[in-house]
């Protein structure tokens, strides 16, 4: 198993690598890293469909779930829509909160959540 550091590395390898011609990210690490980021950002836009009208908001749970179950039918395990969805739900509660701070830095919370979920139970 590597360590924070490796892991910490990996990271900035791939950022430093910057685009090729293929786009294409290699390392599976950060991949996840900006599913996570994503995740957080939809929480958050989930909770102002919410704000702005429940039926808005249900509707973008519903269709959450249902990618998520989708992910499930084409091979995603268990652990990462579990992970998908507590990093939504981090972006969520911060929405909730109202302060402009928590929805900024939510996603990033969101990240780090999924990361340190994956090292401790993944």
């Amino acid at each position: 198993m590597s360590t924070v550091r490796d892991d910490i590395c990996e990271i900035a390898a791939e950022i430093g690598r910057g685009s090729d011609k293929a786009e294409t990210i290699k390392s599976p690490l950060y991949r996840r890293a900006l599913v996570d980021v994503a995740h957080g950002a939809v929480g958050d836009l989930i909770w102002a469909a919410c704000a702005a009208d429940v039926r808005a908001g249900l509707i973008g749970w519903a269709i959450f779930v249902l990618v998520q179950v989708l992910n499930v039918r084409n091979g995603s395990s268990g652990r990462d829509v579990n992970v998908d969805f507590g990093t939504t739900m981090i972006g969520f509660v911060a929405g909730m909160t109202g302060s402009s701070w928590a929805r900024a830095l939510a996603p990033f919370g969101a990240a780090l959540a999924g990361y340190a979920y994956r090292r401790t139970w993944g």
